[in-house]
């Protein structure tokens, strides 16, 4: 009868030390999972004020570029083309990788 006693109470204490380590292992899984789930939020918050600072680059760079294309319009000097030698158009020539151009020689 004693020895049955302690076999039962070697069982619990067995029993009661597995439930602990299952206790610690879902606890650290949780924490992990957590911290991925931090990480997770911080990155998309990050990425959501990145988008728009882009966002916001570009409005400024489309408005600044009409700006800009307006003022070369206003600041266009016309050129005194009559005594421009057309002869001295050289022919169109290769420049490789499949572009092609004229070289012009606009010298007065």
């Amino acid at each position: 009868m004693i020895k049955l006693g302690i076999t039962l109470w070697y069982q619990a204490a067995k029993n009661a030390q597995m439930m602990a380590q299952l206790r610690e292992k879902q606890k650290q899984k949780n924490e992990k999972s957590q911290w991925d789930e931090e990480e997770e939020a911080e990155f998309r918050e990050k990425m959501d004020a990145l988008n728009q600072d882009v966002e916001d680059a570009t409005q400024n760079m489309s408005a600044g570029s009409a700006a800009f294309s307006e003022a070369q319009k206003a600041n266009i000097v016309p050129i005194e083309t009559s005594s421009a030698d057309i002869a001295a158009i050289d022919s169109v020539s290769s420049l490789g990788g499949g572009v092609v151009g004229a070289r012009v020689d606009f010298t007065i």
